[in-house]
């Protein structure tokens, strides 16, 4: 009898230290594409800072022009404002959204997500220059 207490102490045991760890874990996604003006082409390669309540994450845009950055959700938490800036080269732009909570009907894995869809342009000095 003392076994069967054992076996569910500790199984309760176990259950609880996974929940916690899945709730220490849980982060924001913030993720998008990176275009050209008009949304016509993409842009690899573009160095992007995405900052959260002053939280800043870099990367870079990948070969089909997406990027995806993870805050963990204490960092960036549903409702928190989100900015996107994107350059390469002389191009530039950036974004903002908000994070939402992800849904199974989203078909996603995260619990807060933002998309930010980047059009990144020349600035006004080096448009002249063309």
């Amino acid at each position: 009898m003392k076994t069967t207490k054992t076996f569910k102490l500790l199984g309760l045991s176990l259950f609880l230290m996974i929940l916690l760890i899945s709730i220490a874990s849980a982060q924001t996604l913030v993720a998008g594409k990176v275009y050209t003006p008009g949304y016509n082409d993409i842009v690899s390669g573009a160095d992007i800072t995405v900052t959260c309540n002053s939280n800043i994450l870099d990367t870079t845009s990948l070969d089909d022009g997406t990027y995806a950055v993870r805050f963990d959700v204490e960092l960036c938490p549903l409702d928190s404002i989100v900015n996107a800036k994107g350059a390469k080269g002389d191009l530039s732009g950036s974004d903002s959204g908000v994070v939402i909570e992800c849904n199974d009907q989203d078909n996603c894995a995260e619990g807060y997500v933002s998309i930010i869809n980047l059009a990144i342009k020349a600035s006004q000095g080096a448009e002249g220059n063309n």
